[in-house]
């Protein structure tokens, strides 16, 4: 909960939705410098996350994404949105707040075939790029379906090579986007240091003390087999569009 200072709109934009652990939601007026106060986020790493730039990285004390319709700060404790007021922003944060309830219902239950407890930011994360990575596959599928169809039924039919033609627009527009995001996946994977950035729950409990070598290198190797998974996927999508 924002106290009576932090809720404040220093500029016209700022309505924040806050979705926890419980997958409970509140939604506040919050300034630049009070998020920033409340996550620790710089504020060049803030103006970024508030404009068009594609980041996926980790900070002192959260996890900032901002792939096509998610675009979230995750805290050991909370994620934040920033209510842009844009249509696709409000479907995803549900999505996120079941993904965070089914998670926490499965790692209270007694049965030993639960999965894996962990970190509320990893839970978090691990739904933020499940839901960008199904959307451009599940796009690229249906673009692949249509192109099919349309390269059936070429004819020199006006109509036709015009669908053909929208279809190729799309199809440039839908590469370059699963190509943002298969690179910036590629890109943290080369970053064993942002990596590490990401623990954000054993920094918290480790005081934010630097982690022996060898623990430090296991935990950043563990994420990497996480980030690898959707870069493959990425990738995979990737190359099933170019050979449309």
């Amino acid at each position: 909960m924002l106290d009576g200072e932090e809720k404040q709109t220093a500029t016209g934009k700022g309505e924040w939705l806050l979705l926890d652990g419980k997958g409970e939601m509140e939604l506040v007026e919050a300034g630049r410098d009070a998020i920033m106060r409340r996550t620790g986020l710089p504020a060049r790493d803030l103006r970024r996350f508030l404009s068009y730039h594609s980041i996926l990285l980790g900070r002192e004390r959260v996890i900032v994404i901002n792939l096509e319709h998610v675009k979230a700060i995750i805290t050991v404790q909370e994620v934040l949105f920033h209510n842009s007021g844009y249509p696709s922003v409000t479907p995803f944060v549900h999505e996120l707040q079941a993904w965070i309830l089914r998670h926490h219902q499965d790692s209270s239950s007694s049965n030993p075939d639960a999965i894996k407890i962990l970190p509320f930011e990893f839970v978090a994360l691990h739904g933020c790029l499940e839901a960008v990575c199904s959307v451009l596959e599940n796009e690229a599928k249906t673009l692949e379906q249509e192109t099919h169809s349309a390269l059936d039924k070429l004819t020199s039919n006006t109509l036709n090579l015009e669908r053909i033609r929208q279809i190729m627009i799309r199809l440039v527009h839908i590469t370059e986007r699963v190509q943002k995001v298969r690179n910036k996946l590629e890109h943290l994977l080369e970053d064993d240091k942002d990596m590490a950035e990401m623990y954000l729950t054993e920094k918290l409990v480790n005081g934010g003390n630097t982690y022996s070598a060898v623990t430090k290198q296991l935990d950043v190797e563990d994420l990497k087999m996480f980030f690898k998974d959707y870069f493959v996927q990425m990738d995979d999508t990737l190359k099933k569009l170019s050979m449309d």
